[in-house]
């Protein structure tokens, strides 16, 4: 293609570059992650690698919502489709049928596919539908398509690729084409932007013409990439001429009103200089050498993708400010805080081959796998950056191919495939690095917290995701038990039970649903006995009850409690410590259960059998008060105590006081549990205090007069 000077509209500032350069050395993990599996159809790989242009993508991989991989090729007779399952085996095939004659590229939405297809204008007439967009429903009917007309378009898809994207309810496509033939004679070739509304399928907006970069116009377009950001179209080109770079270009306009290009203004001002409102943001990311419109630039654009702070380009060039060398593989960001621009090499390649252009896979928004291959080398080349571009991992290697078919995070794994004749061949890394060509493999460490044990499972091999499943047997009882079934979680806590001998396992879970289990982790637990005897059974209330705790080791020490069934409480008696014994005043009449928990200097701690002890009543229903003083001056505080015998249990108390002085009567407390009341003393004065205590059938009786002056 020969490429002659333009006439650039308006002049571009140039991007001021800041060039960070890292060289990685690799270590070798060598690995053959493939699954060999048969087509129903003759299909061929294509290059993903180029050496001045690319060329439409033909194959196509994607994760259905049902779990099955669907395999899309565009092959000689039609579009083809197989549906495989998790184990690669060939569930389903289709074949669908053309749309116009020339393939441009397919896409995957969230609710419907997209085929764009096209065919050559050698007449250049405005009646010829130079690029069709066909919608299909998810079980490949083919619902409806729109095609545009008189796009200034001599040959659709030329010298260029194809590539969507979906937001908003529009589907975006950027591609290139061959134009009109122009007064010097020559059908130039540029870049091409289409936005649909897929709920309409109408062409909302599109730019086919001639222009500059103010409208994302890239001539000559080598390649071509598009994502949004926000409202906003982010795209990349590969450039000879204008710009003669990798150009990151950002819309500016907001394409949720159903334009892109269109809402761009351009016009002349009164002093005859060029004005653009709206328009796009263009970033050389790297420069590339040589005369405007040289088609050799010794550069290529392998992958695009967006991270939450930096548009991240995977590409491959020669040291283009020295013009030499082999082609390297680059990642080329430029920050969304500030604009700077950042060249990072990660390869240092050394030999006769160059470096193929890279593959760029999104694992999330802060890690993204780099691919490659050096030509004439059966190997996979593959290391992580973060959202910045700079690299995380070593870079590993493994036995393998990369074609036209993009890789896509399935089921754990970063997968794509080779096809030749009808063999086709699936290539896959875990995303945690891994290749899923190895053996699964499981094993299991613990770390002895005191009262916890932490297990940590690794899994190695397998394909895709790993999960984990714990189990303990218990050798002692001859027991097993699951402590957490299947999930993504590889730790576990476990708290130290009774004492026994147990082994723990760790099952894992590749995303086929093979398992292994890891060899066995041994805990022993020699807890501490624990047996509380109480002095009696049966006790009156007020009488003393004395509780001894004992064990079968030193050094323990140890916690009383107690629990009253009648009201659902506990209450802590005497909290770790040394001493083996503790005695109990009796109070009101029922049912009182009592334990102790004994500790040994490890921590472990074992809890005694319920010791049962009754408290009787003591006959007729009767309340015993004490006063803390019978003296007081106004504002002191005056504790009474009342304890409740005989009768049913269950007591609630009431308190009364008569002033002798103003005879008169006043409530102090009335009916409940309390049997602890405090009276803050008033004006001086004579006074008599009663308790009344009613117990559980209703009955109440009266306590004698507890008297209490106060005087100032």
């Amino acid at each position: 293609m020969k490429a002659k000077s333009m006439k650039k509209i308006l002049s571009r500032i140039a991007a001021v570059l800041s060039v960070v350069t890292v060289i990685v050395s690799s270590s070798v993990v060598m690995a053959g992650a493939e699954i060999v599996t048969s087509s129903d159809f003759i299909s061929t790989s294509y290059s993903h690698d180029y050496s001045r242009w690319a060329s439409v993508i033909r194959s196509y991989l994607v994760g259905c919502d049902d779990g099955r991989l669907m395999r899309v090729y565009s092959g000689s007779k039609g579009y083809y489709v197989e549906y495989y399952d998790s184990d690669f085996n060939l569930l389903e095939s289709k074949t669908i049928d053309k749309e116009l004659s020339l393939f441009g590229g397919f896409y995957a939405g969230k609710d419907a596919y997209y085929i764009v297809s096209g065919q050559n204008n050698p007449d250049e007439s405005a009646n010829v539908e130079c690029f069709r967009i066909t919608k299909y429903d998810k079980n490949w009917n083919r619902i409806t398509s729109t095609g545009l007309y008189d796009c200034n378009t001599y040959s659709p898809f030329d010298v260029g690729s194809l590539r969507m994207t979906e937001a908003s309810g529009y589907l975006f496509i950027r591609t290139a084409h061959e134009m009109y033939k122009t007064k010097d004679g020559y059908h130039h070739q540029a870049n091409v932007t289409i936005q649909l509304d897929e709920s309409t399928m109408k062409i909302t907006d599109s730019f086919t013409n001639v222009s500059n970069s103010s409208y994302g116009y890239v001539s000559h377009s080598f390649n071509q990439f598009i994502k949004t950001d926000g409202n906003h179209i982010i795209a990349v080109d590969h450039g000879d001429a204008y710009p003669r770079s990798l150009a990151l270009i950002k819309y500016n306009t907001d394409f949720t009103e159903g334009q892109f290009c269109s809402n761009i203004r351009y016009w002349w001002d009164s002093n005859q200089h060029a004005v653009v409102n709206n328009s796009c943001d263009v970033t050389d990311l790297l420069t590339i050498s040589g005369q405007i419109g040289d088609n050799t630039t010794n550069a290529t654009i392998g992958g695009f993708e967006i991270s939450n702070t930096s548009y991240i380009v995977a590409a491959s060039s020669i040291d283009q400010e020295k013009q030499e060398g082999l082609k390297n593989i680059y990642i080329l960001t430029e920050s969304k805080e500030d604009g700077t621009v950042k060249s990072n090499q990660i390869t240092d390649i050394s030999g006769k081959y160059n470096a193929t252009s890279p593959y760029l896979v999104k694992i999330n928004n802060n890690k993204f796998m780099v691919m490659w291959t050096i030509k004439n080398d059966n190997t996979v080349y593959y290391t992580y950056i973060d959202g910045d571009g700079n690299v995380i991992s070593d870079i590993n290697t493994m036995g393998g191919q990369l074609s036209d078919c993009e890789p896509i995070v399935y089921n754990g794994m970063v997968l794509w495939y080779i096809c030749s004749n009808k063999k086709i061949t699936f290539y896959g890394i875990n995303t945690d690095g891994t290749t899923f060509g190895d053996e699964l493999k499981a094993s299991m460490t613990a770390s002895d917290g005191g009262s916890t044990i932490t297990f940590t499972a690794d899994a190695q091999g397998g394909m895709g995701t790993h999960t984990y499943k714990f189990l303990v047997y218990n050798k002692t009882t001859d027991t097993w038990a699951r402590i957490r079934d299947y999930s993504e979680n590889n730790t576990l806590v476990w708290t130290k039970g009774t004492s026994g001998d147990r082994d723990f396992y760790v099952d894992v879970k590749d995303s086929t649903g093979k398992v292994v289990r890891s060899k066995a982790v041994n805990i022993k637990i020699d807890k501490p006995t624990a047996v509380l005897t109480p002095s009696a059974s049966t006790v009156t209330a007020g009488d003393k009850l004395t509780l001894t705790a004992s064990t079968n080791k030193s050094g323990c020490t140890y916690k009383f409690l107690i629990y009253n069934p009648s009201t659902n409480q506990w209450f802590k008696l005497q909290d770790f410590g040394s001493k083996n014994t503790y005695t109990w005043t009796a109070g009101s009449a029922g049912a009182r259960q009592f334990y102790v928990d004994v500790k040994d200097s490890d921590g472990n701690v074992t809890r005694s059998k319920v010791a049962n002890v009754t408290i009787g009543s003591s006959g007729a229903l009767s309340v015993k008060t004490t006063v803390s003083v019978k003296t007081s001056k106004p504002g002191d505080k005056i504790t009474f105590t009342a304890v409740g015998t005989g009768g049913k249990a269950g007591y609630t108390y009431k308190m009364v006081v008569y002033n002798k002085t103003t005879k008169t009567w006043g409530l102090v407390q009335n009916f409940n549990a309390n049997n602890k009341i405090t009276w803050t003393a008033g004006s001086a004065g004579d006074r008599e205090f009663y308790v009344d205590v009613k117990d559980a059938s209703g009955k109440v009786v009266r306590s004698s007069a507890l008297n209490v002056k106060t005087s100032n």
